[in-house]
């Protein structure tokens, strides 16, 4: 299922004190493969008793990119988009419409996996 995912060697951000303290970047290759970049604070005896507080929250963040909760922020963003070239306008509503067909295939697909395969009421009707 997530053949298009592709590793790359992780990569070191230099996050300064006005940043974020850790990312999570998806970059879109022209292959159609995405890479997964991940960076964290440089942990040391200083900083240590923090990683717990981090990890919680990067977890989180995990979490609710994996269940599709920042879903609505992203579209709220995407929609914010620059306006004064047509071509952005013309980007972000087909990233919408693909949006909106990758969720009816998947709609589509989970249909079969509802229904039971013998009816429950074939169980009980089955003649021995």
């Amino acid at each position: 299922m997530f053949n298009f995912f592709k590793k790359k060697k992780q990569q070191k951000f230099e996050l300064s004190e006005d940043q974020a303290l850790s990312t999570i970047c998806f970059e879109v290759n022209h292959d159609g493969t995405i890479n997964i970049l991940c960076d964290w604070p440089e942990f040391n005896n200083e900083n240590a008793k923090s990683i717990d507080n981090i990890a919680k929250f990067y977890a989180l963040g995990i979490h609710a990119l994996n269940q599709g909760l920042f879903e609505a922020d992203i579209i709220d963003t995407l929609k914010n988009h620059d306006q004064s070239n047509p071509y952005n306008h013309l980007f972000i509503h087909n990233v919408l419409i693909e949006l909106i067909n990758i969720e009816k295939a998947i709609r589509d697909n989970n249909i079969n996996y509802k229904r039971p395969v013998i009816s429950p009421l074939n169980v009980f009707n089955e003649e021995t």
